[in-house]
């Protein structure tokens, strides 16, 4: 029975004063002076209450996931979740569907499988419950507070997201009607400088709607995460399990896609996405598409350097190292439009160009080998020894990033045109010759920018002479 629900009568009979009894098992007194149009107990109160609804006995939503970009352009995902975190229950269990993955967990384990390849399947042992930080570890940044309400110790829901950390929770109000449901509790809460809001629906106590800004509290260009909750009635969980009757298990969980051929020089870039250290999404074609405001003008090609993490310290070293080697073949192709070449390698003078490039670096982990704090280790010392523009960007899907380019690579140069056409892809070798790096670089950038669609550096004094 949800324990919001006997509010609702007092809420309409006078907005004047609300007084709540028992709460589970704590008795709340709580009385509000009409100071607030809307009175209502603070959101502790509710959270608890939501947080019981999510533990009590099988559950199913449908679930809708919207990322909108400043720009207006919308990422939509569904999915189905099913859950049974009942403390009473002596096997607790989670099923995710969507589409192509279905994921379930049970007694420690997780098992995943794809249907777009019925031959094989993932399994592994999670250190703890299903979680929002183990379950985003294990797989990618999933945007589900059920998970944390359900299987969390977190009481405050100070994590509803992957993408809203430290969430404070500061007011609760009555809302309009959401989805015809009538009143709803709104709360509202602040992470990181940006607004989250989340709506309960007080006679089932369960999540309608999240809706927040992610992204640093200084940049206009938020994202908007809106997550949309229906629930429907699930089937009993002993049959959430899934099936790996069959099937043959593989290593990882990305090696459940068919192989595919590599992307080749000339072919459109494949949509490449990362995160940031805050856990925000970097995504190619964004990146391409904010870049052509740039006051500088708009980039020749954005150079996307990638490497691997490795827990042996020797091989990590030498990744790190292959990927900085880019950085200083960067730093010589472009300081060429400043100094004649002095290299016979090189360009001669009056051939420079004054290329211009946005650089992006990032680490990519083997999927279930991400923690924060492995990457909060291997950041500094990256931004220290090549002080590479922005911040080191992460991912833990390598077949998504770089496998798509060359699975066997430690580290890649990627230069992508701003039509997102892929002009180079280069593997790195601490041992790399940056100035040949560098030429093939320019090579590339002047295949696919002809000398006349080039603006020439200004060689001129002010007088309309020669310099000096």
């Amino acid at each position: 029975m949800s324990v919001l629900a006997p509010m609702l009568p007092a809420i309409a009979r006078a907005r004047t004063r609300v007084l709540v009894g028992w709460l589970g098992c704590a008795s709340v007194a709580i009385a509000q002076e009409k100071d607030d149009p809307d009175p209502l107990p603070p959101p502790p109160v509710f959270l608890e209450a939501l947080r019981g609804a999510y533990r009590d006995g099988p559950i199913g939503e449908h679930v809708r996931i919207t990322v909108e970009d400043s720009l207006g352009r919308k990422s939509v995902r569904r999915l189905k979740l099913y859950l049974d975190a009942d403390p009473a229950a002596r096997d607790p269990s989670l099923r995710i569907e969507f589409d192509p993955l279905e994921v379930w967990w049970g007694g420690g384990e997780l098992v995943a499988v794809t249907n777009r390849n019925e031959t094989v399947y993932y399994s592994m042992l999670l250190p703890g419950p299903p979680d929002l930080p183990t379950m985003s570890s294990a797989m990618r940044p999933l945007p589900l507070p059920q998970l944390q309400l359900a299987f969390s110790a977190d009481r405050g829901l100070s994590l509803p997201t992957p993408y809203t950390p430290h969430t404070v929770w500061t007011v609760a109000r009555l809302a309009d009607a959401q989805l015809g449901r009538g009143e709803v509790v709104e709360i509202e809460g602040m992470s990181g400088g940006r607004e989250v809001r989340l709506w309960i629906d007080p006679r089932s106590d369960r999540l309608i709607r999240l809706r927040a800004q992610i992204g640093p509290p200084e940049d206009p260009a938020a994202l908007t995460l809106e997550i949309e909750c229906r629930a429907f009635d699930p089937p009993a969980p002993s049959g959430w399990r899934i099936d790996t009757i069959g099937r043959w298990p593989v290593t990882s969980i990305v090696d459940l896609q068919p192989r595919r051929p590599p992307v080749r020089v000339g072919d459109l870039t494949p949509e490449i996405e990362l995160f940031d250290g805050d856990t925000m999404p970097w995504r190619l074609s964004t990146v391409l598409a904010e870049s052509s405001g740039e006051p500088e003008g708009r980039p020749h090609a954005l150079a996307l350097i990638l490497f691997r993490h490795d827990a042996d310290e020797q091989m990590q070293d030498g990744f790190l190292n292959a990927a900085g080697s880019a950085i200083r073949a960067i730093d010589v192709l472009c300081n060429r439009a400043l100094a004649p070449p002095t290299d016979e390698r090189l360009v001669e003078p009056g051939q420079t160009h004054p290329w211009r490039l946005a650089v992006h670096a990032g680490v990519v982990f083997d999927l279930g080998d991400y923690s924060p704090l492995r990457y909060r280790e291997l950041a500094p010392r990256w931004d220290e020894q090549f002080g590479a523009p922005g911040t080191l960007l992460w991912d833990h899907s390598p077949s998504r990033s770089i496998g798509w380019f060359d699975d066997a690579a430690g580290a890649l140069l990627i230069l992508v045109g701003p039509d997102r056409t892929l002009l180079m892809v280069e593997p790195l070798d601490p041992e790399s010759d940056h100035a040949a790096l560098a030429d093939r670089i320019d090579a590339a950038l002047r295949r696919a920018h002809p000398p006349q669609s080039i603006v020439a550096p200004d060689t001129t004094d002010e007088s309309g002479g020669p310099p000096g």
